[in-house]
């Protein structure tokens, strides 16, 4: 099989079963509108430590806003979306992912078979606490996080000599631990989802996949960075543009169409986040499509290479078994055994064997069982008589 079909089999896939792409859109939104706060909780950090930003301003909008949303009845909906975020985001991921890898299974093994998103998330409940654990051990070596790292200690240093001597070689370090883990873990759920193995065990046997097949993997593992970072900057171009839109709304913040600038840049930016929302559920389900269908190739290149080699021992057994007569030692010739019954009368000597076979060997007398009597039928003629 070429492995460049395992793209077009993950696309296919992924295009193909569309509620595995909704059944993920809310995480994706989750993750989306969690990245933005991020991005403007640091950029306001950075504004008041650097001057951009009058001191003390941050902390203000959150309380004129926390003020805002408790007096309008609010506040509920507010904590709602937030502890739902905080459950799709920490607690809940590694049960969707679960989830996932089993549809994603089912598709590719039994396409005819229809999905039951239902009964998939049911069964993924048992591999919650494996893929926890699997989440909790790459969660200090993610991108996203070694990327804050880096703003955060830049914010503190000023970039001074210590951000630059101290700091950016740990952070190099740490990008290159986290893409040596996230390479050989690559196949690890799959392992703890689908062949139930335990956690180490599951670790040894993903990293043992990818040095079976290093070369692949290396090639596919480059070919699944280009297309993340293809849909990482359309996401960042899409975000980019309402906190444009709330940039740009300062300047206007003495015209009498503020507050109707402000609706439409709200309504421009929820369609922006759901629009990106839906570009990183795709990427997710593709992403678990593209490694699973890799390491079932992979898989059955080992099954089948095994079974190759046991197949050539089989053969070369086979042609010793069918060498000429004159090539066979002689130990190893077929030796024809005869039982010799003897029926000797009593007190008459036993002659010798010999004299019954001309076959060497140790000859086995088995004793005379006694006749067993047969009835005598009845005489048809003299029955009819």
């Amino acid at each position: 099989m070429r492995y460049v079909r395992i793209l077009a089999d993950a696309w296919s896939l992924t295009t193909s079963t569309k509620k595995l792409t909704w059944f993920v859109f809310a995480p994706s939104v989750a993750f989306i509108i969690m990245f933005i706060a991020e991005i403007a909780w640091q950029y306001a950090f950075a504004g008041e430590e650097f001057g951009w930003i009058e001191h003390g301003r941050t902390f203000e909008i959150i309380g004129t806003s926390f003020s805002a949303v408790r007096d309008s009845g609010l506040l509920w909906l507010v904590i709602t979306f937030v502890i739902l975020g905080a459950l799709l985001l920490f607690v809940l991921q590694p049960w969707i992912h679960a989830t996932l890898i089993l549809s994603i299974r089912q598709k590719f093994e039994q396409p005819e078979r229809r999905l039951s998103l239902r009964k998939k998330v049911f069964e993924g409940h048992a591999h919650f606490v494996s893929l926890l654990e699997y989440h909790a051990v790459l969660m200090p070596f993610s991108f996203v996080s070694i990327m804050f790292y880096a703003i955060s200690f830049y914010r503190y240093t000023h970039g001074g000599d210590t951000y630059f001597s101290l700091v950016i070689p740990s952070l190099i370090i740490l990008g290159i631990m986290s893409i040596l883990a996230h390479f050989f873990l690559i196949f690890m759920p799959f392992f703890l989802v689908c062949e139930k193995q335990e956690f180490f065990k599951s670790m040894t046997h993903s990293v043992g996949l990818v040095f079976l097949h290093f070369g692949k993997t290396v090639s596919l593992f480059l070919v699944m960075i280009l297309v993340s970072l293809r849909v990482v900057v359309n996401a960042l171009v899409i975000i980019g543009v309402p906190l444009g839109l709330v940039a740009v709304g300062t300047y206007f913040a003495t015209s009498n169409f503020y507050s109707i600038f402000l609706a439409f840049a709200g309504i421009i930016s929820l369609f922006l986040i759901a629009g990106t929302g839906y570009l990183t559920s795709i990427l997710e389900v593709f992403a678990i499509s593209f490694w699973y269908r890799a390491f079932q190739v992979f898989r059955e290149a080992d099954a089948a290479e095994e079974k190759g080699e046991v197949g050539e021992v089989i053969n070369s057994s086979k042609e010793m078994a069918v060498q000429q007569p004159e090539e066979q030692p002689q130990a190893q010739q077929a030796v024809k055994v005869v039982h010799v019954v003897h029926h000797m009368q009593p007190g008459v000597p036993m002659p010798d064997p010999s004299t019954f076979t001309d076959i060497p060997g140790e000859v086995t007398e088995i004793k005379e069982e006694p006749p067993v009597p047969i009835e005598e039928k009845p005489d048809v003629d003299s029955t009819f008589q």
